[in-house]
């Protein structure tokens, strides 16, 4: 597959060591101005020069009301039946500005994405789920990548209820990738982990309350391909189709408790949606970060001057690679073959790839170089 970033208007910056900067150019639903919501934190000192910035929707999160609705009792609503209503699928940028028309009359949906992050540094999103009572939605976010912004009408508005589940690295996507902020976030992986269920995730919640079972094999699928086929977006699809109703069910048991859990739930999703997405600042010369060379030494126990060099000399090569190519470290040099190679030191092109039944072109077309390091 071709490497779809590549069209991104916005192009990837892999080598900056400047925190992240929040992107968007309005601020719908606003209580705190954009300019005065983009201005540089002053109490982080310590960091010199270097400017941070908060989420430029905190006082919207933080003290807007949620809807009315969350605090009512009533009858869940069963979702359309499974099969009766095909996802519509969106991929221009009119019919994205119908679509937020249509959600911005809502009281409640329910969102989920799917990520990229194996042949992209940072990663991407590729795909955005979106389902009311009547319809599900598959945005394609790979073609509507420069456009998603107009989405601040329905995810700032604090009068939408927004659910997701496990929404923490969704948050942060929404941010990196599109400017998007979520007020009025419920988010029922919170909701059933103050439950006490059995289980938090979505999978076992679609089989409590829906008698659904999910394709888990899709969870690690390549979201980058075009056309989808119909089995991975029956799956993108499921993953919101019945989100609403499960919040139905859960709504209802955290009124029901005899403790305030539901307000607990409001002040942990408010706290879930304020956080900012911070880019990591991982320098391979350092070794810093879980996959930096001081990691892999301490996790594998490995002792030796020369080991440790050469652990260090292939994490610094790697880092550079995967940032000149917008390539993940795992795709470019995966840690366990780092490892192989530090223990049994090749010191040809062929030995190198004869390290691991698997490498990388990266790997192929840089042997010489390797070995060059671990001598």
């Amino acid at each position: 597959i071709e490497k779809p970033q590549t069209a991104f208007k916005r192009k990837p910056d892999n080598f900056s060591m400047e925190p992240f900067k929040p992107i968007l150019t309005s601020k719908p639903h606003a209580k705190v101005p954009l300019h005065k919501s983009l201005e540089p934190r002053t109490d982080l000192a310590e960091y010199g020069d270097r400017l941070f910035y908060d989420n430029p929707y905190k006082v919207e999160i933080e003290d807007s009301p949620f809807p009315d609705q969350i605090f009512e009792k009533a009858d869940p609503i069963p979702p359309k039946p499974w099969g009766s209503n095909p996802a519509i699928w969106i991929d221009t940028p009119e019919q994205l500005n119908d679509l937020v028309d249509e959600l911005s009359t809502l009281k409640e949906i329910a969102v989920d994405l799917e990520h990229h992050s194996v042949r992209s540094f940072y990663g991407f999103v590729c795909l955005m789920q979106i389902s009311s009572r009547e319809k599900d939605w598959l945005i394609d976010t790979i073609s509507l990548y420069d456009h998603m912004e107009v989405f601040n009408n329905v995810f700032a508005n604090p009068q939408i209820l927004k659910v997701f589940h496990g929404a923490q690295s969704d948050i942060h996507w929404l941010q990196q990738h599109f400017g998007l902020y979520v007020v009025s976030l419920f988010d029922t992986q919170i909701a059933a982990k103050a439950l006490n269920l059995e289980k938090m995730g979505l999978a076992y919640l679609l089989e409590k309350y829906c008698s659904f079972v999910t394709a888990k094999k899709y969870q690690l699928a390549d979201w980058r391909q075009r056309p989808l086929s119909p089995s991975m977006m029956a799956y993108a699809q499921s993953d919101t189709h019945f989100l609403l109703y499960i919040y139905d069910n859960l709504r209802n048991a955290l009124i029901d408790s005899p403790s305030d859990l539901l307000n607990d739930v409001i002040r942990s999703c408010r706290s879930r949606s304020a956080t900012q997405y911070e880019k990591p600042f991982d320098r391979a010369e350092l070794g810093e970060g879980t996959s930096g060379w001081k990691n892999l030494v301490a996790k594998n126990r490995l002792s030796g001057q020369k080991t440790i060099a050469a652990v260090k000399a292939l994490c610094m090569w790697r880092d550079r690679i995967a940032r000149v190519h917008d390539e993940s470290y795992h795709h470019v040099l995966p840690n366990h073959v780092i490892i192989r190679l530090a223990m049994s030191v090749p010191t040809t092109a062929t030995a190198v790839l004869k390290t691991s039944s698997k490498v990388s072109t990266y790997v192929e077309d840089n042997a010489a170089e390797i070995a060059s390091l671990l001598k």
